[in-house]
């Protein structure tokens, strides 16, 4: 009985988490003005909504994804448009829908930003733009800069041209060492890309390794920390057949390997980024390839060397993918490509892993958005119905990614607890947070993974989310 009882309440609880889940993204084109779109997604009735209509203006055609910030914005980068037509930086409060334009990129400070921001661990987001900077008038390769959600300040902080590494089209990602690592599409020796670092504390940037065409060339999308360490990419048009390769990166030795060779059969091209679960695994999409040479859904094993083709897209299915897959709290994967779906114009699916389904879960149409080049964004386990602490009781979770040990500051009423759950929404830890204003410290002796937490007060859930860690 005792084991019917745990069965039937660990249901509850993945019936409840998977109910809750609310995506944010964006479109490249369509909407209103036919500028890009901003909007929300709620899995668990189907609805769909536009938030916002990007009007040249406040910037047009966003080509990465939105990221939320400690202050519980979501943040954002527009290619073009703008002041100078150069882009915008923005953000949009997923409480109340205000949007708010915070910078315009010149050709000075860096022009057509790319990729996505990263929310690092000092709470700044950092961002990379593939034009402009001081040496825009020979080179106009780039720049890195970083912006500070707290006072609203933009810095420009690097010229990519200084070290001959340019032309970024991915994101930044932090290692575990602190320091930012990135790709860029034209640099290196060999023109033909390279990887690169840049540490926030002493403002250096170094380039780690050059690539070549047999361990990969042109890399598109961005780079991932795996649980052992190394870091992670693909590259569009390296390896054996020039469709691209996954490759693995060792900061410590700046040595790469190739790991897996794309031939068209088991896909080609892939443009956005790798994401591994919590066994391990890394999943993927590419732009084209497999059997109808409409993309493909694949994972790779770094333990055992194996390459999967997951899931080959019909074109109706989806077609194209650019972005990256998501991993929810219930293990299923959603992601969107770019021509899918009945109109031709983009789509949102979900795919399961144990069961190898794909459902397409709804269509852009034009209207509502064309064309999604970036990635799903989800708020932890809650949506905005839920009630929340106020802006003047806010808590912070840092440093995240961890290595486990991090503190957690707020102002915590009677009976708060954290709660950590893994990727299938099994509850791994939980503990009691004392009553009062306070930084509670906690040491996680889990995996390298990305688990969800959850800050309640009884029935009322405080603040949700991620914890990643990486050891």
């Amino acid at each position: 009985m005792k084991k019917i009882s745990s069965l039937l309440l660990f249901l509850n609880l993945f019936a409840t988490l998977q109910a809750q889940h609310v995506f944010y993204g964006m479109t490249k084109d369509g909407g209103t003005y036919n500028n890009g779109t901003i909007f929300s997604y709620d899995l668990s009735n189907a609805n769909f909504s536009v938030l916002y209509n990007f009007n040249d203006t406040n910037g047009k055609y966003p080509y990465g994804s939105l990221v939320q910030a400690n202050n519980g914005k979501l943040y954002g980068m527009a290619e073009q448009g703008g002041i100078s037509n150069a882009g915008t930086l923005f953000s949009i409060d997923p409480t109340n829908l205000v949007f708010t334009k915070l910078h315009d990129f010149n050709m000075f400070d860096g022009w057509l930003p790319s990729g996505s921001l990263l929310l690092a661990s000092d709470g700044k987001l950092y961002g990379m733009t593939k034009n402009g900077g001081s040496y825009t008038s020979s080179c106009n390769w780039g720049n890195i800069f970083v912006f500070d959600p707290s006072n609203g300040i933009f810095t420009y902080l690097y010229d990519l041209a200084l070290g001959w590494t340019h032309k970024p089209f991915g994101s930044l990602m932090q290692a575990s060492d602190g320091k930012l690592y990135g790709m860029t599409l034209k640099g290196g020796i060999y023109h033909i890309g390279d990887i690169f670092s840049y540490d926030p504390i002493t403002g250096i940037c170094s380039g780690e390794f050059n690539f070549l065409q047999t361990s990969g060339k042109d890399p598109y999308g961005s780079l991932i920390q795996g649980n052992d360490g190394y870091l992670y990419g693909m590259t569009q048009l390296g390896g054996a057949d020039s469709l691209g390769n996954i490759f693995l990166f060792d900061p410590l030795y700046g040595t790469l390997l190739n790991l897996q060779n794309f031939n068209g059969a088991n896909g080609k091209w892939p443009r956005g980024s790798l994401v591994q679960n919590a066994n391990g695994i890394l999943f993927g999409m590419t732009q084209n390839g497999g059997v109808s040479n409409n993309g493909n859904i694949f994972s790779y094993d770094p333990n055992s060397s194996t390459f999967t083709n997951r899931f080959d897209f019909n074109g109706v299915n989806g077609n194209q993918p650019e972005g990256t897959l998501i991993m929810t709290i219930d293990g299923i994967f959603y992601g969107m490509t770019q021509l899918g779906g009945t109109d031709s114009l983009g789509n949102i699916f979900s795919y399961d892993t144990n069961t190898g389904v794909l459902t397409d879960l709804f269509d852009f149409n034009g209207m509502n958005g064309s064309h999604p080049y970036g990635d799903l964004v989800e708020l932890g386990l809650t949506n905005t119905s839920i009630n929340t602490l106020t802006k003047e009781n806010t808590i912070s979770i840092f440093p995240n990614p961890s290595n486990g040990e991090f503190s957690i500051e707020g102002n915590f009423p009677t009976d708060s607890r954290i709660e950590v759950f893994d990727m299938i929404g099994q509850k791994v830890w939980d503990a009691e947070i004392p009553q009062g204003n306070q930084a509670f410290p906690i040491k996680l002796n889990l995996a390298s993974a990305v688990y969800s937490y959850q800050i309640r007060n009884s029935d009322t859930i405080l603040k949700s989310g991620k914890i990643i860690i990486v050891k």
